[in-house]
């Protein structure tokens, strides 16, 4: 597994409920509770349709919701097609459906099929109430995802964090989790993970700011695909304020950029 591909089966395991997986039919299934989100990865092309046809069934809280057309049903069926399929590489690809946009859903049935006969199934109660309700910060938008390994990661990023910046000096991209507990990093420079730079965490207790942790670039998570600027993530310090980003390289410490943690 390169480093985009285990940048991405570790953000689903952070961030994500997995619902499925088989090393047999090299398949998983995560859900993305923040953005109620599926997200299918697959490794190998040909054992992926060697499973069979894929299909999603939503069933709706509400069964008079569905079209009078899918009554005997009792669910929606899903379209998913050669358009869905994101190519990180030759050998690993995704698939990521977004079901907010499909009302008040509660049960969720996928998977594939040859014949009358289901290869593997998943079907999951997932309580989806509302519309993805997430915001665009900071000027960051979803990039273009077709055939792009780090456009996937960056949207994975985008669409299930609780705070977005983006530094105008460094170009660095700053994402925290929405469960408020992992820093993710996106357009790294890798002169940073060779230098003198660190994060620094901050609470503020009685109108005074107290650094209460450091952790030096050059120790974080990283991942950096081949020709392309370098992804990060940091776990965080539990009920910090702010976060700031310093470099180290001549005699005092100077902050590039911080980040102001919304409570």
């Amino acid at each position: 597994m390169d480093s985009k591909n285990k940048f991405i089966n570790d953000f689903l395991i952070e961030n994500g409920k997995q619902l499925y997986k088989s090393e047999m039919k090299r398949t998983k299934l995560d859900y993305l509770p923040s953005s109620q989100q599926l997200v299918y990865s697959f490794w190998k092309k040909e054992v992926f349709e060697d499973n069979g046809e894929l299909f999603l069934h939503l069933y709706p809280k509400d069964s008079l919701a569905l079209p009078e057309s899918r009554y005997k049903y009792g669910f929606l069926n899903i379209a998913i097609g050669e358009g869905d399929i994101q190519n990180v590489d030759s050998a690993y690809f995704y698939i990521l459906k977004d079901l907010s946009v499909y009302g008040k859903i509660n049960r969720v049935v996928t998977g594939q099929y040859i014949g009358n006969k289901r290869t593997w199934e998943a079907d999951e109660i997932i309580n989806l109430n509302s519309s993805n309700n997430s915001l665009e910060l900071n000027g960051i938008k979803s990039p273009k995802v077709e055939n792009s390994g780090s456009g996937f990661m960056e949207r994975l990023l985008i669409e299930n964090s609780f705070i977005r910046h983006v530094d105008s000096e460094t170009k660095v991209n700053c994402y925290i989790s929405s469960n408020k507990n992992i820093l993710y990093l996106s357009n790294l420079n890798p002169s940073f993970l060779e230098g003198n730079f660190e994060f620094r965490f901050y609470r503020f207790d009685r109108a005074v700011e107290n650094i209460v942790d450091k952790k030096s670039v050059s120790k974080i998570r990283t991942y950096c695909p081949e020709k392309m600027p370098c992804f990060a993530s940091l776990t965080l310090p539990k009920n910090i304020d702010r976060i700031s980003f310093v470099s180290l390289e001549n005699i005092e410490s100077k902050a590039l950029f911080s980040m102001v943690l919304e409570q």
